[in-house]
C-alpha cells in the first residue's frame, strides 16, 4: 500500500469549531481559512437553501442576520488556522 504524504481535506465551516477540532487540524498540518465576504456568502446561500434545513425557511433578512451571527461565533476559531 502506498502512503500519501501530501493531501487536502476540505471541511465544512462548523467542523473546526466543535470540540476544538481546529487544534487537531493544525496538528495534522497546514490549515487555511478562506475568508469570504459575508455578503457574498449570503448571495451564494440565498439561492441554494433546499438542502440546508436550518436555513430553508428563513426570510432574506433573517438569513443575513443568521450568517452574521454564525460568523461572529466562529471567527475566533477560524483565525487559529495556520
Amino acid at each position: 500500500m502506498k502512503i500519501i504524504d501530501d493531501f487536502v481535506i476540505s471541511v465544512g465551516g462548523g467542523l473546526p469549531c466543535f470540540n476544538s477540532l481546529i487544534d487537531d487540524l493544525n496538528d495534522l498540518g497546514m490549515t487555511i481559512f478562506l475568508d469570504v465576504d459575508l455578503e457574498h456568502i449570503f448571495k451564494r446561500v440565498k439561492f441554494n437553501r433546499t438542502n440546508r434545513p436550518i436555513l430553508k425557511d428563513l426570510k432574506e433578512e433573517a438569513l443575513r442576520d443568521y450568517i452574521i451571527e454564525l460568523n461572529n461565533k466562529r471567527h475566533l476559531t477560524y483565525k487559529k488556522a495556520k
